[in-house]
């Protein structure tokens, strides 16, 4: 029995001596499924900032900075979540969760607002279909994201409102696809209602009433929608 457990001990040993002493193979990257596109592969070999020699050495180097690795990563603000391990093939394996954008905001430069408040920069490989936010300054954002957050998640919503303007002090105005008319949606507050209004509103127009006749719909009183005409 003590031979038997010193040959397994052995064994163990050799095959963890090999595998310590194995090639560094490559970078594999997964990105997240039905994610837009706003990394490649080459950025995220880029932003692990894994040096072209280490692919010539052993896997301990690779093995004894994953952490490093996933900092790196996380340092592109692009990328909400990242996980990095070391495949049974030797390669570096990468799972990444790219951050989600519910706006872009109108800005030098322009930025995105994420699904949870955040900045987060353009892309250069890919424009996210999000409604353009024109605003005054930064501070305003905050102050925007109840709206934008119900946009995001309302399926509705989301494909109808193209635009906000957020210049004028505490009064919203929103732009709807194919309607030619200002939407004022007034301040950030009691988001629900003046949304079940506005969906109301428009569904009383597809029925027959045309849009071209007004020039402006009010949201801001509680209990009604008010349309002026032109």
């Amino acid at each position: 029995m003590i031979g038997l457990i010193a040959v397994v001990a052995f064994l163990f040993g050799f095959a963890n001596k090999r595998h310590n002493k194995r090639d560094f193979t490559g970078v594999k990257v997964q990105f997240g499924q039905g994610e837009n596109r706003f990394l490649t592969v080459s950025d995220v070999k880029k932003s692990l900032g894994l040096k072209v020699s280490d692919s010539a050495s052993n896997l301990n180097y690779v093995k004894n900075n994953l952490r490093n690795f996933e900092a790196h990563l996380l340092e592109n603000h692009l990328i909400k979540s990242a996980e990095v391990y070391i495949g049974i093939n030797g390669e570096l394996k990468t799972k990444i969760i790219q951050r989600s954008p519910i706006a872009r905001i109108v800005a030098e430069p322009h930025y995105y607002m994420d699904e949870n408040g955040g900045k987060m920069p353009l892309s250069n490989h890919f424009s996210a279909r999000v409604p353009l936010v024109e605003i005054a300054d930064d501070e305003q954002v905050k102050k925007l994201f109840p709206v934008l957050k119900k946009i995001h998640t309302d399926e509705f919503l989301s494909t109808l409102v193209t635009d906000l303007n957020f210049k004028e002090k505490n009064n919203i105005k929103l732009h709807l696809r194919d309607m030619p008319m200002d939407i004022n949606f007034g301040k950030a507050e009691k988001v629900q209602l003046k949304f079940n209004n506005l969906k109301a509103f428009y569904k009383k127009m597809q029925k027959g009433e045309s849009s071209n006749q007004y020039k402006e719909i009010n949201l801001t009183f509680e209990n009604q929608v008010v349309a002026t005409k032109k």
